[in-house]
């Protein structure tokens, strides 16, 4: 509550933030995220199987999860994880936190990043990069102001500062 009460003002005393269009980041940057996730694309295709594999077996269909997020200049677009929760539920037919609902095999695939691997594909077709921020929900998004709306200035990215330094801490 404390943070939502000086975002008000940290908006009116920030700078204004301009961005310059450089060869790299309109060109070059496009193509090493294409390269790369053909590469890893293919390079993973073994183990993405074997990890759907094992989800099916798991938490049963559909094995994958998919979520809205909101990309480049606002765009909605669509990611797609590996399921790594049941769809258990309460005796009033809730369901439960979902610390209480992802298995054991759930854990393993998140801790180690393994059901970000298919977000290769949105980079390939150009919703995400290698390297930016975190792509928001719908949600997050909504409570952006319009100085951090200028982070989705570029595509948000499947790496980033948050997932290097202690993104669990």
């Amino acid at each position: 509550a404390l943070a939502e009460e000086r975002l008000e003002k940290v908006n009116q005393i920030t700078n204004k933030i301009t961005f310059k269009k450089t060869i790299y980041s309109c060109c070059v940057k496009r193509i090493i995220d294409i390269l790369v996730s053909v590469l890893a694309l293919i390079i993973t295709l073994p183990i993405n199987v074997i990890i759907g594999i094992i989800t099916y077996f798991d938490v049963g269909r559909p094995i994958f999860f998919k979520q809205i997020r909101v990309g480049r200049n606002g765009r909605e677009f669509q990611i797609v994880k590996f399921r790594n929760m049941k769809n258990t539920r309460d005796k009033n037919g809730d369901l439960l936190p979902p610390s209480q609902r992802v298995t054991r095999f759930g854990k393993f695939v998140r801790k180690t990043s393994l059901d970000e691997l298919l977000n290769f594909w949105c980079i390939l077709k150009g919703d995400m990069s290698l390297v930016g921020t975190r792509p928001p929900t719908l949600d997050e998004f909504a409570q952006y102001s319009p100085y951090h709306k200028k982070r989705l200035s570029f595509r948000p990215g499947l790496t980033g500062m948050w997932q290097v330094s202690g993104r669990s801490d």
